[in-house]
């Protein structure tokens, strides 16, 4: 599998560069996406599964960050130690999605959830008291289905972002705790990748240095983050939802033009 980063013109390198740096401060913004802003932007010079593997060690290394400087690491582990397994088993199943199927289908099936799930809360029928009722349960099924969509569509956070609202988890908490999910989801398809022999050592290598880049933008959009209040970061995170819907709908209709 040849590098697509060789094939980069020194335009390509410096848009390579921008995404990195925008996704990082977006990541540091709101405390997770990464993949959903650089993923579409870098798929404009590259093929889509070149960009998922080219995102994946800078993606872990902005993940693994945030879940450290979260706070209350230990808080969040006594409450959702269960979480962090469930996207393990949805990466592996995932990338073997992946490597057997095209990704579009996952792209449009991502985006019919989430907009239904818009749907009815523009509808004020957001809540979903399940959630709240079997809680462990809800959010195994939420973390298998980030891992899945986390290797076949680059998007981890959407089914752990609804079912944190659902629960009614604090900003700082909800942070934290997707991007320790995040980190077993990313690591996971990293194993997944390498067990499949199909991506040389070579190419994993040329990523390393990228994964430094959307450090530099990470800490700046990190403390803006801190400095807003529940409400005005909870109207951000619907917007996102929102956006995030769009954006794979423009993905799927470029995959398949």
């Amino acid at each position: 599998m040849e590098s697509a980063l060789d094939l980069l013109t020194p335009a390509g390198y410096a848009w390579l560069a921008f995404v990195l740096l925008a996704a990082g401060f977006w990541h540091g913004l709101i405390g997770f996406g990464f993949p959903i802003v650089a993923t579409p932007l870098l798929a404009l010079v590259m093929d889509f599964k070149s960009a998922v593997i080219a995102l994946l060690l800078p993606t872990l290394t902005v993940t693994v960050v945030n879940t450290f400087r979260g706070g209350n690491l230990s808080g969040s582990l006594g409450r959702f130690w269960f979480m962090p397994f469930a996207p393990l088993l949805g990466s592996w199943i995932g990338t073997r999605m992946l490597i057997a199927f095209p990704p579009e289908p996952f792209l449009l099936l991502l985006a019919a959830m989430l907009l239904f799930y818009l749907y009815r809360d523009h509808l004020g029928r957001a809540d979903i008291p399940l959630v709240k009722a079997y809680p462990v349960a809800a959010g195994v099924i939420a973390g298998l289905l980030s891992g899945i969509f986390e290797s076949t569509a680059n998007v981890a956070m959407a089914p752990l972002l609804v079912y944190f609202i659902a629960l009614g988890l604090s900003p700082a908490a909800m942070v934290q705790t997707m991007n320790m999910c995040f980190v077993a989801g990313k690591s996971a398809q990293f194993a997944s990748w390498v067990a499949s022999g199909l991506v040389p050592w070579s190419l994993w290598l040329s990523t390393v240095p990228l994964m430094a880049v959307p450090l530099i933008s990470l800490f700046a959009g990190e403390r803006i983050r801190r400095r807003i209040d529940t409400a005005v970061y909870m109207g951000w995170l619907r917007k996102f939802l929102w956006v995030m819907t769009v954006l794979l709908v423009v993905q799927f209709v470029r995959a398949v033009a």
